[in-house]
């Protein structure tokens, strides 16, 4: 049996995604696969596919999509007719669901015991996979960072381009009489590699939030994207 997506259906998707500069994902399932993969039929029917999605829809990228109880496999197609195969799905809903090779490299220590004992493996490696932004490094952003630390999310990313103050140094973790006149990013990424001995990549941004910089933080040069990244604001 063969089925084949109604001009009713995908023509106005492809209007919005000519109008707003987007790429149209088809997502469809293997029921029964223990080996999720694109089949021959599936290649052969993008052959046909994406060309006439790119004639007329063509900022792109476009792509395919296949879900299943046992794994999922994903890919892009540009313009050009080059694929790009993405490894790794990220679910966002009322929680985060991720599949791919991220979880399964999140490494669980000996530290994380008590952790895995209330969240289970599996949501001590989403922790580990996961990317965290805090904006705002004071009274709770510093807690909020600490907490992160000894949870063990895998990454952290820090905003704030305020300094330690003696009127607000009683207020800032990890902040001493010599924190003094430091960034408080810098005082809290210093506190991060002292809790995790290096195993949360931490990365400090002096900027205010509100800057147009600050937009970019996750694709600065020493970031990656790759992972998904939650935000907790906090006041300085």
């Amino acid at each position: 049996m063969r089925l084949e997506l109604a001009p009713a259906f995908h023509v106005p998707l492809l209007k919005r995604a000519r109008d707003e500069g987007l790429g149209l994902i088809f997502a469809h399932t293997h029921p029964g696969a223990r080996v999720v993969e694109f089949s021959k039929v599936d290649d052969a029917g993008e052959a046909v596919v994406m060309p006439a999605l790119f004639s007329r829809a063509p900022h792109g990228p476009h792509g395919s999509l296949i879900l299943s109880e046992h794994g999922h496999a994903a890919r892009a197609r540009l313009r050009d007719g080059a694929t790009i195969v993405i490894p790794e799905i990220v679910e966002v809903g009322r929680s985060v669901r991720r599949s791919g090779p991220a979880l399964d490299r999140a490494t669980i220590d000996a530290i994380d015991d008590r952790n895995v004992r209330a969240l289970g493996e599996a949501g001590q490696r989403s922790l580990r996979a996961l990317t965290l932004a805090v904006v705002g490094a004071g009274g709770t952003g510093s807690l909020v960072i600490e907490q992160a630390a000894h949870l063990g999310i895998g990454r952290l990313i820090l905003i704030d381009d305020e300094r330690i103050e003696d009127t607000n140094r009683n207020r800032v973790v990890g902040a001493s009489p010599g924190s003094v006149g430091d960034l408080k990013v810098d005082v809290a990424a210093e506190m991060v590699r002292r809790i995790t001995g290096g195993r949360t990549i931490v990365e400090p941004f002096p900027l205010n939030v509100l800057d147009a910089e600050a937009g970019n933080f996750c694709c600065a040069p020493t970031s990656s994207c790759a992972a998904p990244t939650v935000t907790a604001v906090g006041p300085s």
